[in-house]
């Protein structure tokens, strides 16, 4: 007999949200439209040897947070969809009694001992007073995870698209630019971060409070349940090499280079970053899909709204990927002397981003899955081949050889994730939307490659705006086509 095919609500609840945080990360990009113009000021201001050191304690502190957190704000993205609705703040005020505590613990031992050390690690002794001063942000880059992680447990991922990614981008810089005006020097630049990460945390608990409205807290107890932490302990290993992977480029630059090529490079990087931010807001609404779509077992659903979330990212990854191929050249010399270096480098990333942007969201699928555990592996891999990138790129080629490490790390990864989902699903997880989009995507490339290389002779470099409006001229059209399409859920297979 054949099994009943699945409900079609389902599906279309899938696509609403889904289209939801779409909106919500377009609002979000112009929320954060003057940060890349804010941030040329900094680093006009700032310049770019403390910028670099800046980025060095920052990777160093996003690290020691992460270990602080224990893996518990991924954790209740599996474990809260799984309770009953009267049990869904059970654990979470544990979570951040227990997280307040680990990140205050870590930001006392680096103010008090661990800086020096820290800075001599990473051949940064200039880095101690900044590290000293953003050492306090650990405690409310903690708490604001929890929160995060919490509202989109429910579905609600503005804190991490509005706040985390759109709001907190501009107010860093914007701050950062008030305290050297009043004359704060390289200290402000820590005070920035370590303020706007206060208001990011008050943000989020706020928006927090207001998912959770009419919830009662459920007794306190000491430690989160042990499902709870059993569930986060892989995620926690993951992600603290997820960090550590993200911030390769930090410590190799801090390792094989010097503080004014590592700020250098993190101007280019700040650019091409964009690529990958897109598909971060989705990633956690994608995972509670996942837990939900996995418990019935329903691998159609799974596959239309997996591939329906690659498609909404497109849509907004291809346009930003083609405008910052088309204008780098004209954008990393407003960042101050030394900067048009980056523009190879620029190009290198935003081809090979693109793909961890998109195919790197199969990393939701293993954690939704209970795969949790696969993650570290392929961290740990993407980081050796990463490192070894980098050790025989960056001595020869520098800025480029960077690019181009940083480039493959990622690429890597989202190879390790493809094959793995692929594995778990055991169907490839795309329908036929992916593969329109991947083709209009292709047309639209062609297009813009065409008319810039054509014009280049006509126009000079003004060929650059040709090739980026041929995209869109192609790009527009067949985007609008495929997002009307409906999401329609198709009859479950066959069952014996």
């Amino acid at each position: 007999m054949s099994a009943q095919a699945p409900p079609a609500d389902d599906s279309q609840r899938d696509a609403a949200d889904l289209r939801r945080s779409m909106r919500l990360t377009l609002w979000s990009y112009i929320l954060r439209i003057g940060g890349p113009f804010l941030l040329i000021v900094v680093i006009r201001l700032y310049g770019a040897g403390p910028f670099g050191v800046y980025s060095v304690v920052v990777g160093i502190l996003t690290l020691i947070m992460r270990v602080s957190l224990l893996g518990l704000d991924k954790g209740l993205l599996w474990w809260l969809p799984a309770q009953p609705p009267g049990h869904q703040r059970e654990g979470i005020g544990a979570a951040l009694i227990l997280c307040t505590v680990t990140c205050a613990l870590a930001a006392a031992l680096v103010t008090v001992g661990l800086a020096p050390w820290i800075a001599a690690w990473a051949e940064r002794p200039d880095a101690v007073p900044t590290l000293r001063w953003m050492a306090v942000s650990v405690v409310p880059m903690g708490l604001m995870e929890i929160f995060i992680h919490a509202c989109a447990a429910r579905r609600r991922p503005e804190a991490q698209i509005v706040i985390k990614d759109g709001l907190l981008p501009v107010l860093t810089p914007a701050l950062a630019i008030g305290f050297h005006l009043a004359g704060l020097d390289a200290l402000g630049l820590g005070l920035a971060h370590t303020l706007a990460m206060t208001i990011g945390a008050l943000a989020s608990a706020w928006l927090f409070h207001r998912v959770y409205a009419g919830t009662t807290w459920s007794a306190p107890r000491l430690l989160p349940p042990r499902a709870l932490l059993v569930a986060s302990r892989p995620l926690w290993l993951a992600d603290l090499l997820a960090t550590t992977l993200n911030r390769l480029d930090v410590y190799m630059l801090a390792a094989f280079s010097n503080p004014v090529t590592t700020g250098l490079f993190q101007g280019a990087l700040q650019i091409t970053q964009n690529i990958l931010a897109v598909r971060t807001s989705f990633d956690s609404l994608v995972t509670v899909l996942v837990v939900e779509i996995q418990q019935r077992r329903d691998v159609p659903r799974l596959v239309r709204g997996f591939s329906h979330a690659l498609g909404l990212v497109s849509l907004i990854v291809a346009p930003l990927t083609a405008f910052i191929l088309a204008f780098a050249a004209w954008i990393l010399p407003l960042l101050g002397d030394g900067f048009i270096a980056g523009v190879p480098a620029v190009w290198i990333m935003s081809f090979l981003f693109v793909i961890h942007g998109t195919l790197g969201m199969n990393q939701q699928i293993l954690v939704g899955s209970g795969r949790g555990s696969w993650v570290p592996i392929d961290a740990v891999i993407a980081m050796l081949a990463g490192s070894l990138a980098y050790a025989l790129l960056l001595p020869g080629y520098d800025l480029t050889g960077a690019g181009i490490a940083s480039g493959l790390t990622y690429c890597v990864l989202s190879l390790l994730y493809v094959i793995q989902a692929r594995i778990i699903v055991g169907v490839w997880p795309y329908d036929r939307g992916a593969a329109n989009m991947l083709a209009l995507i292709a047309l639209a490339g062609l297009a813009m490659a065409g008319a810039w290389l054509g014009l280049h002779s006509v126009l000079g470099d003004a060929a650059r705006v040709a090739g980026f409006l041929a995209f869109i001229a192609v790009f527009t059209p067949g985007a609008l086509r495929l997002r009307r399409a409906p999401v329609v859920a198709s009859p479950a297979p066959a069952v014996p």
